[in-house]
């Protein structure tokens, strides 16, 4: 007999269980649909969300209610995709038990509620019943903490996890053996995040299902039905070094024939941004690396070479440092950071600012403080980059008529050349602390980026940011502190070389004022 799969449906999930979940449903289930017309933005804890968990609850309670036959039923939530038929091994999974659930993480005993196979019985009616209470008589937290508070304190049921090859994000992320995945860690923009998720999903199924043909989201010369599994782009960094790595994997992925997924871990680094606060772009995209997967190159760039990437169904991880891979086309890799395509909300910010101080005329400048200061290098080369960056906007002020746009994670650095160089200098009016990377500083680092990329020329010195920007722009860009760098390097790299004097690399760069006029 097949494994009854019940799910909640509203218009504004409807979409993704049109396009992920119900394409996909194994032979092994029998479906049964439950509208729902209460309206969700279908962002988490936002709107009617609990109203939608308490609908759940009320209508798990009706069918044990209908029919206590100690049968099995299964609820699921609709942003999942199957890999493989589990209902036969569900239904063993679960013999000694009343309730089945998933793993919410790796780590301790919390069952995740996005799924639930449920035995029809009196003790799993109590349990649900008391839930309901709970969640009706004013609690503020969810169905999922309510009812592992109750399991923990035995809850009157028999209960068990899942393996974790049950995935979802919260509990390691897809790997090759997963016979499910469950896009949950969402908050924000719960929807367009589930959706990329579910595309990174979908990619590692088509692995697994070499008949079934799609095309790439984001780059047609990426394969999806390769034998073998995906190349991850990761890196544990900010926010250049991520958008850097993910450009040059789509080349080595093209390269190689193998498909890609985009690793965005939240961390110090980006705060709890997501990748698509960031930009409108489709990638399939996970927020940790899968258990079990190889990193082959968490050093140096030249640490990492072909040998690295076999041809076989091993998980690689390919950190930023594949911009030293042999053969790497950089053209390529610039016009693959040029697909990316910022939120409108970004886009409209980033327009009104080159409209109203007119870029035609503007240089850029990138100067990297902050964390960097905390972390890397000697007081003497600190202070050594601050002359040269102060040595360069004198120099721009002196030979050329143009502004300045000055992009930089310190906003007393800011306000110093505003003070000393007026309306000459430009820059963004930020509301968050840019070492702060929640809350808005990483959407702020994205006006930055793609402002510094509208300049006609762009200076940089420590680190990728300047360099992704230079690259975005596709114009003239050079690094000040070490010229003949093609990319990023670290400021301790710059101990006892001599600077390159920044007048006469201007003068050598940039129209400079009597040739203007």
């Amino acid at each position: 007999m097949k494994l009854s799969l019940h799910y909640l449906l509203n218009n504004t999930m409807r979409p993704l269980a049109e396009t992920y979940f119900l394409p996909f449903i194994p032979s092994g289930f029998t479906l049964v649909e439950h509208k729902c017309q209460i309206h969700t933005s279908g962002n988490f804890l936002e709107d009617n969300y609990r109203q939608i968990l308490e609908e759940r609850t009320r209508l798990i309670m009706e069918e044990i209610k209908g029919n206590p036959d100690a049968g099995l039923i299964f609820w699921c939530d609709v942003d999942v995709v199957f890999f493989a038929d589990c209902a036969a091994e569900l239904k063993h999974l679960a013999k000694e038990n009343d309730l089945l659930f998933p793993r919410e993480n790796s780590w301790n005993g919390d069952a995740n509620f996005g799924l639930q196979i449920i035995r029809r019985n009196e003790k799993t009616l109590a349990f649900y019943s008391h839930l309901l209470q709970m969640q009706i008589s004013g609690e503020t937290e969810t169905d999922q903490v309510l009812g592992n508070r109750m399991l923990r304190s035995n809850g009157g049921v028999t209960s068990s996890l899942l393996p974790l090859k049950y995935s979802s994000e919260s509990n390691g992320g897809i790997h090759c053996a997963s016979v499910l995945y469950h896009a949950n860690c969402t908050g924000g923009n719960s929807v367009t995040k589930k959706q990329s998720q579910l595309e990174a999903a979908c990619t590692v199924r088509r692995l697994k299902r070499k008949d079934e043909q799609s095309d790439f989201i984001l780059n047609e010369n990426i394969p999806v039905d390769s034998d073998d599994c995906p190349i991850y782009a990761y890196s544990a960094y900010g926010l250049g070094n991520r958008l850097l790595g993910l450009a040059f994997t789509m080349e080595l992925c093209r390269i190689k024939q193998r498909p890609i997924v985009l690793v965005w871990e939240s961390n110090f680094h980006v705060g709890n941004t997501h990748f698509n606060d960031l930009f409108e772009n489709v990638i399939p995209l996970i927020g940790r690396k899968p258990a079990g997967v190889r990193d082959v190159c968490g050093g140096r760039p030249h640490k990492l070479s072909p040998d690295d990437l076999p041809q076989n169904r091993e998980t690689v991880v390919v950190c930023n440092d594949v911009i030293a891979y042999p053969g790497i086309n950089h053209l390529m890799a610039r016009s693959n950071i040029q697909k990316l395509r910022p939120v409108s909300r970004l886009r409209m910010i980033v327009d009104a600012f080159t409209d109203r101080h007119d870029f035609t005329n503007v240089i850029g400048v990138h100067i990297r403080k902050g964390d960097k200061l905390i972390w890397e290098a000697s007081k003497e080369n600190v202070q050594r980059a601050d002359e040269q960056y102060d040595e360069t906007i004198r120099q721009l002020m002196e030979l050329t008529s143009a502004k300045v746009f000055i992009s930089c994670d310190d906003l007393d650095t800011v306000a110093k050349y505003k003070k000393q160089y007026d309306s000459r200098i430009i820059s963004l009016n930020k509301r968050e602390n840019p070492i702060d990377r929640n809350g808005g500083a990483i959407s702020e680092a994205i006006l930055d980026l793609y402002l510094l990329s509208k300049t006609k020329f762009i200076f940089y010195g420590v680190g990728t940011f300047g360099y992704v920007a230079h690259f975005i722009s596709g114009k003239g860009g050079c690094n000040i502190l070490r010229p003949e760098i093609d990319f990023f390097f670290l400021l301790d790299e710059i101990d006892g070389k001599s600077l390159l004097d920044p007048g006469e690399m201007i003068r050598n760069i940039l129209p400079c004022k009597a040739s203007e006029s």
